[in-house]
């Protein structure tokens, strides 16, 4: 195909578009390399648009087996109906053990699934399995951890106790190897060096006797006990992997895993434990520190001075560095080996407290699912979908190589919802990153409706079904294309995990955490796409003239948050994307306290120094600071006002998209010679757009209801 080229941003010439709902347009654009299961050619990437596998790229329906006993007919019924209309991929789950009958994971239900699976295949459909290891909770981890002889796992015991001065303290200690017995000065306050007595040589046959100087003291005492648990042992992994995955793959065959056999979904995983303890995590910790690990466990419990934040943060990434290598990277190995997706929705939605509740950083442990995923719920308009885990999960695909975007969607919408709806909702998910639409609403039985769970099911029970197979097309195409390549971003968003792992004293006297999605979502809702950025991401990125390369994204700046606690080695590459001719902004507050040393670092204050050509105690905390480098690039501080960020970045980074006439949503997908551009209009009535687009070429408007592929007229 022949095309002229013009150069958008050179010209500044306006793409003017005129539409109701969603556009997706073409661009051709100099080579880039291709990942090995990409398209090769433009006609290749058109041809894989217009007729996508739906078994790979349609919708997978959770399909709930309950509310009526399994029978072979029925399943077979079932799956032809859903085939006729394109639903080409299910998910049998259930709510717990007991509801399904027969019951889940017993010899009956093996066979039930394992017939699902044969029909499947006959179908040319795609089967997933729900692995139940958190919702519906089946004991797998549990029972896995009861299996391993000589389990070398214990759980910490943590005792602390109050006494004043010349008490005499008698204290018998669990059974146990001890780790750490000290007594903490309390009169010196937080902002102090608090003096520390080791009572290590107190200890005796399991006794801890010891004479307190005057003053008020703080006894912290850490037992590692026996225990059995689960993680920080690849043999338990191992057991877990043979005892579920392992017989997946038994039943549908080997052969079968990666094609009709298509993933794993985990839906709910139980949190992540902070209290257990091998002599593995001992030694890694003493490697990594240059201490013992007793020395930092008081830490997790209470202030034990300037170095708290320092203490918490080498245990929590040590503690982090094993749980990842014996268990989550594990579980993700053996699934890659085979070929098939491994996807969840997990818990700590909307909320940086309750990720890292459940999974200490968020991003070190989800990062491990090759199709990281989100709950998207109720019936709310476009601009009120999930946009905060949609973000987190989309982020850590792109920046860890994972191509697919688990969706689950739309539970508790009622029965009302229509295909229009489910577009509209759909294609927002897919503009803030979604690109695997998990429909949670496909009933075996609703029990002569008296049985649902979160309803709808937009499926046979529906008086649109008819005419579903147009929404199967639709959706095939457009998570087909929003997989492909690479995602085309500019702007990073820090994740301050790290400062609410420190925190001195929890919800107390800190900045609000979740300011970083605030950021993100007024960045992106000014017509920016924006990534969720983690610090092993940073860290492990490049910089080159003027932009943070990882994992094929280049971001030209970098925003952060309200943030008591950081790591000076973020710092350090913030600085040097800044000298390199790149952006970095700091709004709210900046950093004080460092991973490195604890608090008030001044090795920290040293870089802040250098980054904003000023200390940061004397930064106007009315007015904004701009330090301008030689190459081009500046660093800001934003005290207050996070709606200035957008214009900030408009005038120091080269923008992708530009726009006016309207309010949009979009995203941009670059595939070897092509750049892919989806916007969608957030207003209810049709808008005319003007969009400026940094690419070159005749822009093609893709339908993905149709599959026609057309030039825009009169560019």
């Amino acid at each position: 195909m022949s095309l002229s080229r013009l150069n958008l941003k050179k010209l500044a010439s306006l793409f003017i578009i005129t539409f109701s709902l969603s556009v997706i347009f073409i661009f051709f654009i100099s080579p880039h390399a291709l990942k090995a299961d990409e398209p090769e050619s433009y006609e290749q990437l058109k041809e894989g648009f217009q007729d996508p596998d739906p078994a790979r790229w349609g919708e997978v329906p959770l399909w709930w087996w309950e509310g009526a006993p399994l029978s072979k007919e029925r399943i077979t019924w079932q799956l032809e109906t859903l085939a006729e209309q394109g639903v080409k991929s299910v998910c049998p789950i259930q709510r717990s053990p007991g509801r399904c009958d027969p019951k889940s994971f017993s010899p009956e239900w093996w066979d039930m699934l394992e017939y699902a699976h044969k029909e499947c295949k006959r179908l040319g459909m795609s089967l997933w399995a729900y692995d139940q290891v958190g919702y519906g909770h089946y004991g797998w981890l549990e029972k896995a951890a009861a299996k391993i002889k000589d389990s070398p796992v214990k759980k910490i015991e943590f005792i602390r106790r109050e006494v004043d001065g010349d008490a005499t303290i008698n204290l018998d200690l669990p059974s146990g190897e001890l780790l750490g017995a000290g007594a903490y000065e309390m009169e010196t306050g937080p902002a102090g060096e608090p003096t520390v007595h080791d009572l290590t040589s107190m200890v005796d046959e399991g006794m801890l006797k010891w004479k307190a100087p005057s003053g008020r003291w703080k006894i912290a005492i850490s037992v590692a006990t026996p225990f059995k648990g689960f993680y920080l042992q690849e043999a338990a992994t191992d057991t877990f992997l043979n005892m579920l995955y392992g017989e997946i793959e038994q039943r549908v065959g080997k052969e079968s895993m990666g094609s009709s056999f298509a993933g794993v979904f985990q839906d709910e995983h139980p949190p992540t434990p902070r209290d257990l303890y091998t002599e593995e995590l001992a030694e890694l910790f003493r490697e990594r520190n240059g201490y013992e690990i007793g020395k930092a466990i008081p830490a997790l419990h209470f202030d034990v001075g300037k170095k708290t934040p320092k203490y918490r943060l080498d245990f929590y990434d040590t503690y982090l560095e094993l749980i990842e290598e014996t268990y989550w990277q594990r579980v993700f190995d053996w699934t890659e080996d085979r070929g098939i997706l491994f996807s969840h929705d997990n818990w700590g939605r909307n909320n940086i407290y309750r990720q890292s509740q459940g999974y200490i950083d968020y991003f070190r442990t989800q990062r491990w699912f090759s199709a990281p995923g989100l709950d998207d719920s109720g019936q709310h308009p476009i601009t009120e979908r999930n946009y905060y885990d949609i973000k987190i999960a989309a982020s850590i695909a792109r920046l860890y190589d994972r191509s697919r975007v688990w969706d689950e969607a739309f539970h508790s919408s009622g029965w009302g919802r229509t295909t229009e709806q489910t577009m509209d909702w759909l294609t927002a998910n897919y503009a803030f990153g979604a690109n695997l639409y998990d429909e949670h609403g496909l009933y075996y039985s609703t029990n002569a409706s008296t049985w649902e769970h979160a309803a709808p099911d937009p499926h046979w029970r529906q008086p649109y079904w008819r005419y579903y197979n147009h929404l199967s097309e639709w959706v095939s195409r457009m998570s087909y294309l929003m997989s492909q390549g690479t995602h085309v971003v500019d702007v990073a968003v820090h994740y301050p995990v790290v400062s609410l792992l420190a925190e001195r004293t929890p919800g107390e006297s800190a900045p609000d955490y979740n300011t970083y999605m605030d950021l993100s979502r007024t960045i992106y809702n000014e017509g920016m796409d924006n990534d969720i950025i983690d610090d092993h991401s940073i860290l492990r990125g490049e910089i080159q003239n003027g932009t943070l390369k990882v994992g094929g994204n280049n971001y030209q700046a970098l925003v952060f948050g309200p943030e008591e606690t950081v790591r000076r080695s973020v710092i350090e590459k913030s600085l040097k994307l800044a000298n390199s001719g790149g952006t970095v902004i700091f709004y709210g507050q900046l950093p004080i306290h460092s991973a490195e040393a604890g608090r008030d670092d001044p090795a920290l204050a040293s870089l802040l120094s250098r980054l904003f050509g000023s200390s940061p105690e004397r930064l106007s905390q009315t007015q904004s600071t701009v330090h301008q480098f030689d190459s081009g690039g500046e660093a800001v501080f934003l005290p207050a006002v996070a709606e200035k960020i957008p214009a900030l970045l408009t005038t120091h980074i080269s923008r992708d998209v530009i726009t006016s006439g309207g309010d949009v949503f979009m995203a941009h997908r670059r595939v070897g010679e092509t750049d892919i551009y989806l916007f969608q209009n957030t207003q209810q009535e049709a808008m005319t757009l003007q969009a400026r687009l940094r690419a070159d070429g005749v822009p093609e408007r893709w339908d993905p209801m149709t599959g026609n592929a057309k030039p825009v007229d009169a560019f």
